[in-house]
């Protein structure tokens, strides 16, 4: 793969990673988007913005809170397919998802965060092996990557900037907006706690 697509292994070469170590919460992305790239950052785009105004309205001061992704480069055209892809009940996962899995893993060994935030299906893949983040979004669950760390997965703030059918031009998808501001209200109750409820 070319040197762009290189995997990080440790917080040094994850130029898209933000935010203190000891945050209570952690949200982590898919992949940077288009303006991370350009720009160099975790969350700071379209998608970041979103983000930051939902968790404002929750009560949660997103700055305080640490920004990861799974992958740490930017796909062509926003496709990750090439590197996992869901397809019936099959899952490809290629050589460079797992380094990039794995380098994850190593990462959040470093933080202390009460509840980690998957945003989208391939993080909450990567994070609890689970599937169709609409059904299993606002669940509290453990992880299967990190044994003992609790998480709380949502929608990725991008999806609710994508125009739904039932949505006026330029609204974005207010149902799913919905969804996420209800789930960051949860998160930010959970993120009182450590592991399961327990202080």
């Amino acid at each position: 793969m070319p040197d762009e697509f290189s995997c990080a292994l440790s917080g040094n070469e994850a130029p898209f990673t933000a935010g203190p170590l000891d945050a209570k919460i952690c949200f982590v992305g898919e992949a940077p988007g288009e303006e991370e790239a350009r720009r160099g950052g975790a969350f700071i785009g379209q998608a970041g913005d979103e983000l930051t105004r939902l968790c404002a309205n929750a009560g949660i001061n997103k700055a305080f809170c640490r920004l990861e992704n799974v992958f740490q480069f930017h796909p062509p055209g926003n496709d990750l397919s090439p590197y996992i892809r869901f397809t019936g009940k099959n899952v490809f996962e290629s050589q460079q998802y797992i380094e990039a899995r794995d380098a994850l893993a190593l990462r959040l060994a470093g933080t202390s965060a009460n509840v980690i935030v998957p945003l989208g299906n391939i993080s909450m893949w990567a994070l609890a092996h689970l599937r169709s983040i609409t059904k299993q979004r606002g669940s509290i669950v453990e992880s299967t990557l990190m044994p003992g760390r609790k998480i709380i997965p949502t929608i990725h703030p991008s999806a609710a900037l994508r125009k739904h059918e039932d949505s006026r031009e330029g609204e974005g998808n207010w149902l799913y907006r919905y969804f996420i501001a209800y789930d960051l209200r949860r998160i930010k109750k959970e993120s009182e706690y450590l592991r399961f409820g327990i202080i």
